[in-house]
């Protein structure tokens, strides 16, 4: 039996994870001290709590220690430890009530033990133990709809306080006001004297700001080379002092003298690169302005000047920074744009109004602006926040966008299964051949008859004679499919994020929650979906044969799926316990960061560090939303899930909150957005497993008979009824409507809630980026510096 085979190894996988993971903490809690600036980049300068290790004290830490990567990343720590506290309670009562109750059942109809033993499948028929996991479920359907509605409040609260923007994003305009002064008579109209400038969104506007931002990276990376460029200079005078003070003529002032040369000499050849390098950057900055010229004014700046200043450059010692002080004017993108005015050669279609407040903004995103709903349509939206490039694009080609993008995604679903299932065909068909050859060889070492076996793990066994071998290699076969989804679904998030580009959202926010919706899906229908339905559609060969589900009906596919129920709990809670606990401890290491770095170094350019990752919100909450989605799936009919799943998860929040402490740099795209994020949505999906809890329990007790099928069914369905009949009222109480309105204010937050925010430490979150250089931006919001620039010169204030 399958249930059997996997119930029987995964004591085995579990404490094999278990113990790769815990020597890679163990290592890495070594290996950090060791090498701070590759595993923790952006250390912080207080102390840490030195009592407890990393992976406790950073559930220690303060909130605004997170508040200083952004408010995004202060809500996803924030959502973590509600879905912690959730869990925990959750795993509480399954350890409590669930677990002993199932393994004292008296199921005679499959003598089953071990993992199995603790499923609902051991109860009897007819028992009135039955009683006990419909308890549980009513405590499930309070916990889950007490942490839904609360959080939703908390984050109503927070987008409250935030104020909104003050900046409205126009799409679609009539033709009629498809000219500058039509729109600012249109706009003063209606806004009154609340406008302050318009921005007519044409193609020169837009590659006006793309430009400004290929132009501001251009000028980081010369000042990085220039950078490298004086301290290669540093070294070659460090290097020529100490060579010149060997004194001697023996052979070990000679071994001195030999190598501080072929230190001078690999210097001195960094340094005639790393000028060449500079050299490009100036041409390149040069040719960057010529383009912006070009798409403001249409005329090109003449070179002469640039070319004089190029020639004159030098290379002075470290000591003074004359070249730094000398050519930075020249590469500053304040004497980009000097003419008072911008003339709009090209028609435009789209504009970006700022208004003087955002109480203004609030109210004039919710007014009519023509009879015609649709155009134009009035978006709030922050300028940062924008992907300039996806602006200009009609409804209609945006639609037909969103049609090809939702093919694709099908398409590459269908085409996801075809290998993976061929793979997992293949394991099936030659597993038993593969553990013989395995076991043979480990036989070899020289194993004898473990002799303290009872007959039945005798019986079980078959010919293997040692024990210890015979875990090992049924362990190894075993987690070969297990190998293989987790290689393919670690593909997902690469793939999902070439194709959203295919959609073309308009800004990082709306191209966030694409991903994350697109993600969790695909993990949703792969690792959870299709394995409940994967037994019902084998052959008598052995491959699936899709054709045998239109033979089903309704309540026949119910009944399929709570018979398959217990069969696939183990498969996913060996994926759960590989991937979300041993591989993410792993992660801490940064393996492929490592190698980017070698790489880079071995091209010969200045790397002193790996490159720092960003923080992929739609990544990682995709994750870790589909793992609890799929833990609560299984947490009546298998409750060991539950404790393994938050285990797995409270490794994740330690690995996570590290990562945003010492490794993600602070970027602006984590700041928050007046558009709908991806917080309320992922806390979505707590009730989404939920659900499919109750559907999947309710189809378990269909296959029952007597009391225990009308009641335990009938009271999941109308539990089912109520919970989504409740969150449709939160959900519409707490809408944008009702938030205007002040509905959200009849719902207050405990002042002991863990949910209980400092003021002081939003202020912080919102005031970080003011004054800070940030390593790396974000490559979609162009010309994000260059936007107030080209705003102000624009359009005369007081429009």
């Amino acid at each position: 039996m399958l249930t059997g085979v996997y119930g029987n190894s995964f004591g085995s996988s579990l404490l094999a994870t278990g113990a790769v993971a815990t020597l890679g903490l163990i290592v890495f809690t070594g290996v950090r001290g060791l090498l701070p600036t590759f595993f923790q980049p952006y250390r912080h300068r207080q102390k840490t709590l030195g009592r407890f290790p990393w992976f406790i004290d950073v559930f220690l830490r303060p909130l605004d220690e997170f508040g200083r990567k952004g408010d995004l990343v202060l809500l996803y720590v924030l959502h973590q430890t509600v879905l912690l506290t959730c869990l925990l309670t959750l795993s509480g009562l399954n350890l409590l009530v669930l677990i002993p109750v199932y393994s004292r059942g008296t199921s005679q109809s499959e003598r089953v033990d071990g993992w199995v033993s603790i499923t609902i499948s051991h109860i009897e028929p007819n028992s009135m133990a039955y009683l006990f996991p419909t308890t549980v479920t009513c405590l499930y359907s309070y916990i889950v709809l007490f942490y839904y509605t609360r959080f939703n409040a908390f984050y109503t609260h927070v987008k409250h306080s935030y104020g909104g923007t003050r900046h409205l994003l126009l799409l679609n305009l009539p033709k009629d006001l498809c000219d500058r002064n039509a729109l600012r008579v249109a706009c003063g109209d209606i806004y009154g004297d609340n406008v302050e400038t318009i921005i007519p969104l044409s193609g020169t506007a837009i590659n006006a700001v793309r430009e400004g931002y290929l132009h501001d990276c251009t000028r980081k990376k010369y000042k990085e080379r220039l950078l490298a460029c004086q301290r290669l200079v540093c070294r070659i005078q460090y290097h020529q002092m100490r060579k010149e003070r060997i004194q001697g003529v023996g052979r070990l002032a000679a071994f001195q003298r030999m190598f501080y040369s072929a230190f001078l000499v690999r210097e001195t050849v960094k340094l005639r690169h790393t000028k060449s390098q500079v050299i490009a950057l100036l041409h390149k900055t040069d040719q960057i302005r010529q383009r912006i010229e070009l798409a403001i004014t249409g005329t090109r700046v003449a070179s002469d000047q640039f070319q004089r200043e190029v020639e004159a450059i030098t290379y002075p010692d470290f000591s003074d920074y004359q070249c730094l002080r000398a050519t930075m004017p020249l590469i500053g993108s304040e004497t980009i744009l000097e003419q008072d005015t911008v003339p709009i050669r090209t028609p435009f279609s789209s504009a970006l109004i700022t208004l003087r407040t955002t109480r203004a903004a609030q109210m004039a995103s919710q007014l009519i602006f023509s009879s015609n709903r649709a155009k134009p349509r009035v978006i709030p939206i922050d300028p940062n926040q924008l992907l300039w490039r996806n602006i200009c694009l009609s409804d209609t080609r945006r639609s037909c966008l969103a049609v090809i993008f939702c093919l694709t995604v099908l398409a590459y679903a269908t085409f996801y299964f075809l290998p993976s299932t061929f793979l997992n065909n293949y394991i099936v068909r030659h597993a038993s051949q593969w553990f013989q050859r395995l076991y043979t060889p480990c036989m070899w070492i020289g194993c004898k008859e473990t002799p303290s076996l009872s007959e039945e793990t005798r019986a079980s066994m078959g010919k293997a004679t040692c024990y210890l071998c015979y875990k090992i290699t049924s362990y190894v076969v075993v987690f070969l499919p297990t190998l293989v989804s987790i290689v393919f679904n670690s593909l997902l998030p690469v793939i999902t994020s070439g194709l959203v580009l295919i959609a073309r959202p308009l800004s990082i926010v709306t191209r966030r929650v694409i991903e994350y919706y697109t993600l969790f899906w695909m993990l949703v229908l792969i690792q959870g979906l299709i394995q409940l339905v994967t037994p019902s559609i084998l052959s008598e060969t052995g491959l699936l044969d899709i054709s045998l589900l239109l033979d089903y009906s309704l309540q026949e596919i119910l009944k399929q799926i709570g018979q398959n129920m217990p069969s696939q709990v183990f498969p996913f809670l060996t994926y759960a316990v590989t991937k979300y606990y041993m591989l993410s401890t792993l992660s801490l290491f940064r393996p492929l960061d490592i190698l980017l770095a070698c790489v880079l170094r071995l091209q010969r350019k200045e790397v002193r560090t790996p490159m720092p990752v960003r923080f992929k919100y739609a990544k990682l909450t995709a994750y870790s939303s589909h793992m609890i989605c799929i833990g609560l799936l299984f947490g009546i009919i298998a409750p060991i899930s539950m404790p393994v799943v938050t285990f797995a998860y409270l490794c994740i929040a330690a690995v996570d909150r590290y990562n945003i402490l010492y490794v993600y740099p602070p970027l602006e795209e984590y700041s928050l957005s007046p558009s709908i994020d991806v917080v309320p949505s992922v806390f979505t999906t707590l009730f989404i497993g939920y659900s499919f809890m109750l559907v999947a329990t309710g189809a378990y007790y269909l296959l029952l008979s007597g009391w225990v099928r009308v009641v335990c069914t009938g009271l999941n369905f109308i539990l089912l009824i109520i919970s989504i009949t409740i969150k449709l009222h939160h959900d519409r109480k707490f809408s944008k409507h009702s938030m205007d309105v002040g509905l959200w204010k009849t719902m207050t937050l405990e002042r002991n809630s863990i949910l209980t925010v400092d003021e002081s430490v939003w202020r912080n979150c919102r005031c970080v980026y003011e004054g800070v250089e940030h390593p790396k931006r974000s490559p979609g919001a162009w010309g994000h510096s260059l936007f107030i620039k080209y705003s102000a010169v624009s359009i005369p204030k007081g429009v």
